[in-house]
């Protein structure tokens, strides 16, 4: 049972194999002589010597001794591969929560309670591993751009569909989706609020609610993504806020807007771009326009997208838990996943259409 398990784990040699062979060998000796025919024909046996003994017990030990390290580094293996499993659903599960609620946001119909605000917080630290081989880490920030010198031409990923490009106006440039762009980062604690209108449904009205999503403290657990929920909030300050668990051990929470709004920055002028921050009632009209528009026309409240990158802790223990991080060289093992919705609202405008697409 032992000599089949142990090369499967990678831990028992041909050394091993070779001592197992001898400890047999040893014993066929051993019985050969105890049954061989002594002097007048009569069958004699001798006692084990202490010898013997010794090195049948050495070679035992050693037998032992390596099925259990194979046996230990099976058990960390799977736990490993759990843990990151583990933190690979957390993580899609809250990627996949926060775009559904993005991609249906809708206008109020009331002005004053119209918001979309993007916060961007950049935390001093990471996760302490050179991502992308450069010999640093967490050097580059989630913004869109090359911050630490590492993109090339060789770098841009762009799908090519006959005559057409994904991203056309940004081949050559350094972008998100490229590689060596926002691959080693330090984490943040973003934060997103907008207001889901109130809506009336069959024999009930729903109120009008603010949804924030940040990166906080529940229960006196710190690293827990939450989703706050206001119902009918004031236009001015804060009501009573509801505070539900999205993922634990969520050490990072990032997200970019699509700006389609004339006040885009990026390394094309005149196109859309990624912005680390939004806020809707700062965009003005008539001073704000759609990229590509005439003077006077409205801008978009709303972003034409949202990428989202949730980090989420792959330790297996508690974040909270955890020595000599982030403060120190030991790194942290993490899973992270993003994605990149689109706001309906915004991409279905005809303003998007006329002058944004082209």
């Amino acid at each position: 049972m032992f000599l089949v398990g142990a090369p499967r784990a990678g831990h028992c040699t041909n050394s091993d194999n070779f001592w197992v062979t001898t400890l047999i060998l040893l014993m066929l000796s051993r019985h050969n002589r105890s049954h061989r025919s002594a002097p007048g024909g009569r069958g004699a046996s001798r006692a084990i010597t202490l010898l013997e003994l010794l090195v049948a017990l050495t070679i035992a030990l050693i037998f032992v001794g390596s099925v259990s390290v194979a046996f230990v580094q099976i058990i960390r293996a799977s736990n490993r591969a759990t843990s990151e499993a583990r933190a690979n659903a957390s993580a899609r599960a809250a990627v996949d929560k926060i775009a559904r609620e993005i991609r249906l946001v809708v206008m109020d119909s009331n002005p004053s309670y119209q918001q979309f605000v993007l916060q961007d917080v950049t935390l001093p630290y990471g996760n302490n591993v050179d991502e992308d081989g450069d010999g640093a880490f967490d050097e580059d920030l989630i913004n869109g751009v090359d911050n630490d010198g590492g993109w090339n031409v060789a770098a841009d990923r762009h799908v090519v569909v006959g005559s057409r490009s994904e991203r056309p106006d940004y081949v050559g440039f350094p972008d998100l989706g490229d590689a060596m762009v926002d691959e080693d980062f330090p984490f943040s604690r973003d934060r997103l609020s907008f207001i889901r209108p109130a809506r009336i449904m069959p024999l009930e009205i729903l109120p009008r609610e603010r949804i924030t999503y940040r990166i906080g403290t529940f229960d006196g657990q710190d690293f827990v993504l939450l989703r706050d929920v206001e119902e009918n909030p004031p236009v001015v300050g804060t009501g009573t806020v509801a505070s539900e668990p999205v993922v634990f051990d969520a050490v990072s929470l990032d997200m970019l807007a699509w700006n389609a709004n004339d006040n885009a920055v990026g390394p094309v002028p005149g196109r859309p771009y990624w912005q680390s921050s939004w806020d809707a009632s700062t965009i003005a009209f008539p001073a704000v326009r759609p990229i590509g528009a005439p003077f006077g026309v409205p801008p978009f409240k709303f972003p034409a997208a949202m990428y989202i990158s949730v980090t989420v802790s792959a330790e297996g223990i508690p974040v909270n838990e955890i020595g000599g991080w982030p403060v120190g060289s030991r790194p942290l093992k993490t899973v992270t996943l993003s994605t990149v919705v689109n706001i309906e609202r915004t991409i279905q405008d005809s303003r998007y259409f006329f002058y944004v697409r082209p």
